[in-house]
This record gives structure tokens, C-alpha cells and sequence, in this order.
């Protein structure tokens, strides 16, 4: 019995040996230029975070896809020198910015700390959002980190488990024969460094109709509970570290008055200062246009990001004095 009990547990390491082995090569490649990448180039931007020099960055952003493509961290050192990083991911969960930050301040040591709190308002639909739990989860290190911020994202979940995250390929086996010598030669290339800093700006103009915020509104939207307990633990860590946290929104067609005043409501309650561009005030100063900087409702175009980072560049300054 007991040679058996070894055999059995021989096999079953020989197992996760392979399966840990082949996970790499079996997770989808999110980097530009690859058939697989979907158009969010996930891959190249988290790798190219864990790629940077330790106790590099003065800014970090987290966040959702407003971050990731509103603002330009190339386009703020080259302006304030600042060096920045996005850490931004479409459809970002509560849960994920605050263990992207956790994680961060590991190989980081950012004064300043801007945050888009994207689900402030929403319960996180993680069923429905699998795709983009997984653009935030496939390509990060495997870490205690990853591990609890997976455990708490997706425990709601109804279909999705810790080992389909844990071991990606068991949840990727079906891509075994379809792997090309990209899926192959990945794993090994040394410099993973990402050129713009974690962001993907759009090129495409969508027309919109924005009326900008007067932010005048005394009635607040309501919190999602469970995504304000992860923003206010965000907070708390930020507090702890002694970061200066700025919380930011970039232009949305579907903002509201009560959104700007819930945003105003959270950041006085924590005293962090808030930057809307939401309001007419920005708005106007960054000199945006709704029919030639908006890729779509909730995203501006490569040169609306340019017109914001170059505002947002000088508020930054002004609050690190």
C-alpha cells in the first residue's frame, strides 16, 4: 500500500510538473502584431511592467480601460518627468486594483498613486466579464497575491475555478494543437519591456454627443458595496505606504451629475484630491472636442489622450509640490 500511495503521488507531481510546465506556452499571447492578442495587448503590457527597473516609478496608474487608453505615461515623463505606468485593464474589478497595488509595491515605490474606480458604482459581473478577469489574472506571476486576488475576484462565480487560473493549461488544453512557433518562442524572449508604458491608445474617431458636468448636483449615486469595501481597503494601503492618492475620471457620454457627485462624496470622505474631466471646466482647459477626440462613448482617440495627459500633467505636478 504504501509503494502505491508513492506511485500515485509520484504520478500526480509528474502531472503538475507538465501542466505548470506547459502553461506558458498554452496562455494566449495578448501582444500586438499576433493573432491572438484581440486587440489588447494585455500580454506586452503586464510583462512589461514586471520587466521595469525596482524603485523606478513616481506614478502609477490603476484602473479600467479609461486608463489604458486615455492617458499617456510616454507622453507625462517626457512632459513633467515623471516616470509612469499603467497598470490599467478593461473592465477592471475593485478587487484587482487593490491586489495590482499590493503586488506593485513589491518592486515599486511610487509617491503617487492615480486610480480610475471604475465599478464604484456597479456589482462586478464576473461570469460575464470572464474575458477580462482573465486579462488581468493569465499573464501575472504567479504569487500569494495572484493567488488571494483570483480567490476573491471570481468566488461569486458560477463557472469559473482557482484552477483554471492556477494551472491555465488545464483551462487552455484545447490550444495544444494549434500552438505556432510564436506560442513556442514567447516564454523565452529576455526583454519584455513595453515602449508605451503600459498604454493602448486608440486611433479611430467615433463622433459623439458630450455635454460636459457641472458638477452641481448635491445628489449622490449610490455605491456598489461590495467594490467600495476594495476601493476604501485601496485607500488604507495607500494611507499606509504614505503614496499621495489621486483619483481620476476621463470623458464618458453616460456620466452622470450623481456619479460626479458620488466620486466627490468618496474622495472627501478619504481627503484625496479628484480630477474630472468630466466637468466643463477640464474639459474645456484640455481642449477636447467630442467630434474629433472620442474613439467611442466611454474612450477618447490617441490625440484626445495627448490633450488630457498634457492637463493632467501639470495637476499631477501641482498636487506632488
Amino acid at each position: 500500500m504504501g509503494k502505491l500511495l508513492l506511485k500515485t503521488a509520484a504520478l500526480l507531481l509528474a502531472v503538475l510538473l507538465v501542466l505548470t510546465a506547459l502553461g506558458p506556452f498554452l496562455t494566449p499571447k495578448w501582444v500586438e502584431g499576433h493573432a491572438q492578442n484581440g486587440g489588447t495587448y494585455l500580454t506586452t503590457t503586464t510583462d512589461g511592467f514586471f520587466a521595469l527597473e525596482e524603485n523606478s516609478l513616481d506614478v502609477l496608474f490603476i484602473g479600467s480601460s479609461q486608463i489604458l487608453r486615455d492617458i499617456d505615461p510616454v507622453q507625462l515623463e517626457e512632459e513633467t518627468g515623471f516616470s509612469a505606468y499603467s497598470r490599467a485593464t478593461t473592465k477592471q474589478a475593485a478587487s484587482v486594483s487593490y491586489y495590482y497595488l499590493k503586488n506593485a509595491l513589491k518592486t515599486q515605490s511610487p509617491r503617487m498613486v492615480v486610480i480610475d474606480p471604475s465599478t464604484l458604482y456597479t456589482e462586478y459581473a464576473v461570469d460575464e466579464d470572464e474575458a477580462y478577469v482573465r486579462y488581468a489574472f493569465d499573464t501575472m506571476p504567479l504569487d500569494w497575491d495572484k493567488i488571494t486576488a483570483i480567490w476573491h475576484t471570481i468566488r461569486g462565480s458560477e463557472k469559473q475555478h482557482m484552477l483554471d487560473y492556477l494551472l491555465p493549461a488545464v483551462y487552455y488544453h484545447d490550444r495544444l494543437t494549434e500552438l505556432d512557433a510564436f506560442d513556442w518562442s514567447y516564454p523565452f524572449i529576455k526583454d519584455k519591456s513595453d515602449p508605451n508604458r503600459g498604454a493602448i491608445l486608440l486611433d479611430d474617431i467615433e463622433p459623439q454627443d458630450f455635454t460636459p458636468l457641472t458638477g452641481d448636483s448635491d445628489k449622490a449615486e449610490p455605491y456598489a458595496e461590495s467594490s467600495l469595501y476594495w476601493y476604501e481597503k485601496f485607500v488604507e494601503l495607500c494611507e499606509q505606504e504614505s503614496i499621495r492618492l489621486v483619483m481620476l475620471r476621463t470623458p464618458r457620454v453616460f456620466w452622470t451629475e450623481e456619479m460626479h457627485a458620488g466620486d466627490a462624496a468618496f474622495a472627501e470622505a478619504h481627503s484625496i484630491p479628484l480630477i474630472d474631466f468630466n466637468l466643463e471646466t477640464l474639459y474645456t482647459e484640455a481642449g477636447l472636442d467630442d467630434q474629433t477626440d472620442f474613439f467611442d462613448r466611454g474612450h477618447l482617440t490617441a490625440a484626445g489622450a495627448h490633450k488630457l495627459t498634457h492637463v493632467l500633467g501639470g495637476l499631477l505636478t501641482e498636487l506632488d509640490g
